[in-house]
């Protein structure tokens, strides 16, 4: 028998088989580590990426404030230049009614002129009422028309005096369903009136503080 031979014990059916080492196993405290730091990384890159969406969103609304007051600053800026402008052609209307009162009056279409004066008096309500018209500017004008509600128009006697011919107008043209512009025009009348239509300082001053609160309560 050679010397590499195996030797077999009695009744052993084959070789024996070598012992190999069993693998060290991780320990529970390992696992246990382990999952605590991906659990650690996975917070920390949601931290990040939900900062990151923050940030976002964060500027998103930056973004839209800017626009929203950009818009309103356009708005405003459109407002104003139309103000202006409803402002610059009521005036220029109004100069070249009264400075063609001589005419009317010569041809006989005096009640035409009084037509024409009140007409741009009503679309001056409605304009004020929409906001085309500044109220600080509005209120002057009203001022005005309360210290010569009483007054026959520049020095024409023959003429009815400014009230009586409003009021002749807006029976007339206005439908008594539109109180609003009937009352306003009512309630200036009655200030101009319980204030002696203007007559001395005193009077001037109560007037335009009754009209500057009527006007800004509207």
């Amino acid at each position: 028998m050679s010397s590499k031979s195996q030797i077999f014990l009695i009744g052993q059916s084959e070789a024996p088989k070598p012992i190999l080492q069993e693998a060290n196993k991780p320990s529970a405290f390992d696992i246990s580590s382990a999952a605590a730091i991906i659990a650690a990384f996975a917070a920390i890159g949601t931290f990040i990426v939900t900062w990151r969406q923050l940030g976002k969103v964060a500027k998103s609304l930056d973004l839209q404030a800017d626009a929203i007051k950009s818009t309103a600053e356009s708005l405003n800026l459109q407002r104003l230049s139309t103000q202006a402008t409803v402002i610059l052609d009521c005036s220029k209307h109004y100069d070249k009614i009264v400075s063609a009162i001589q005419e009317y009056e010569k041809n006989g279409q005096i009640e035409l002129w009084w037509y024409r004066l009140w007409d741009l008096y009503t679309k001056e309500f409605f304009f004020y009422k929409n906001g085309l018209i500044n109220k600080e500017i509005y209120e002057v004008w009203m001022i005005e028309l309360a210290f010569r509600y009483e007054e026959r128009p520049f020095g024409y006697n023959d003429m009815c005096k400014f009230r009586e011919s409003h009021k002749k107008y807006l029976d007339s043209r206005i439908s008594p369903t539109h109180h609003e512009i009937n009352d306003f025009f009512a309630e200036i009348y009655s200030i101009s009136k319980r204030h002696s239509f203007g007559e001395n300082a005193s009077d001037k001053i109560a007037i335009t503080k009754a009209v500057n609160s009527l006007i800004n309560h509207k």
